[in-house]
């Protein structure tokens, strides 16, 4: 409980989890995992460590106040983006990169060479460097 007072959300959750393996039905562990999940906007983890603590304690009224709170905050995320993106046409086709060009096939690789090479070697007068002058 220190922990998720001071905010400490990842010493929080490693307690809880440190918990829930000696007793999966720790109806604190659960209910304070869901707060901190709550807390690090981890809605669906949160929702569900408040679902699994009303299984145990249908009539606890702080994880229905808990999966409230994530009902509300996933609804206000989705008001935000309403407003962010309102009136924008996402994905027109202007904001999007080029798609990239598959190489050309080579047309000397062929798997039907009787020595089993794919690709001639280059010219002996590309491969040699020019004679020096005199």
């Amino acid at each position: 409980m220190c922990h998720l007072k001071l905010k400490n959300y990842a010493d929080c959750l490693k307690d809880c989890s440190d918990v829930l393996d000696i007793d999966p039905t720790s109806v604190k562990a659960l209910f304070r995992q869901g707060k901190c999940y709550l807390a690090l906007d981890k809605w669906d983890a949160a929702k569900e460590s408040f679902r699994k603590v009303l299984e145990l304690d249908d009539g606890n009224m702080e994880a229905r106040r808990g999966l409230q709170s994530v009902r509300l905050k996933q609804q206000q995320q989705k008001e935000k983006e309403k407003k962010l993106y309102a009136g924008k046409k996402l994905f027109d086709g202007k904001d999007r990169p080029a798609p990239k060009k598959a190489p050309p096939a080579s047309s000397c690789c062929d798997a039907s060479a009787p020595d089993g090479s794919c690709c001639p070697p280059p010219p002996p007068e590309a491969a040699a460097p020019p004679p020096a002058e005199q």
